[in-house]
């Protein structure tokens, strides 16, 4: 009788263990599969997530403004997750020119530079149309300088010659304005103006 119950008591204990000491039963790839999947997914959504917060104006010579998270600088910020799966804080105009230059780590040492001097610009193009693209610090303000006050964009008068803190809150008035109506040249114009003369709010 006490042998029978020490065999059963054995032989139940041993099919307990089984499944968790075999790694290749379909049980255990069953339980992983989907997470490693979850994790490939969210790459390769990425650079959706980035687009959906991307106005981009009707005119061929418009800016396309970043309409998600803005830092107290002025800059847009985008997060990403890299293999680590931790979340990385980038510059949407940086993320818009890794997009079409190979990667982040292919711009590594590479500065990104506006022409149009809208900190919220991501127009990033492999074209002559883009507003962003790839120099150094040097060629950025030499770039700067010589463009001075020749630069017909709407944003750049309202956008020069502002302290970080000020660009922030001008960034954050663009946005908003974009987001609840959409890209109107005129409401945009007029709320620069605006702002530019000391007039209305920064919401």
């Amino acid at each position: 009788m006490a042998g029978g119950l020490v065999e059963e008591t054995t032989r139940t204990l041993s099919q307990k263990r089984e499944p968790t000491t075999d790694l290749a039963s379909p049980k255990w790839l069953t339980c992983e599969a989907p997470l490693r999947a979850a994790r490939v997914e969210s790459m390769s959504d990425e650079n959706t997530r980035f687009w959906s917060k991307v106005v981009k104006g009707p005119d061929p010579s418009d800016c396309w403004i970043w309409t998600g998270a803005i830092g107290d600088d002025g800059y847009g910020r985008f997060w990403t997750t890299p293999a680590t799966g931790e979340q990385k804080m980038i510059r949407a105009h940086r993320y818009a020119l890794a997009l079409i230059h190979g990667g982040l780590e292919a711009i590594d040492t590479d500065e990104a530079c506006h022409l149009c001097d809208n900190p919220i610009c991501v127009r990033a193009e492999s074209g002559e149309g883009a507003h962003v693209y790839l120099g150094t610090r040097e060629s950025n303000m030499a770039e700067r300088a010589s463009r001075g006050r020749h630069n017909r964009q709407p944003a750049a008068e309202f956008f020069r010659h502002q302290s970080p803190a000020e660009r922030g809150r001008r960034s954050r008035a663009l946005r908003d304005l974009i987001r609840d109506q959409g890209y109107d040249r005129e409401a945009i114009k007029a709320m620069m103006l605006g702002l530019a003369r000391g007039q209305g709010t920064l919401f």
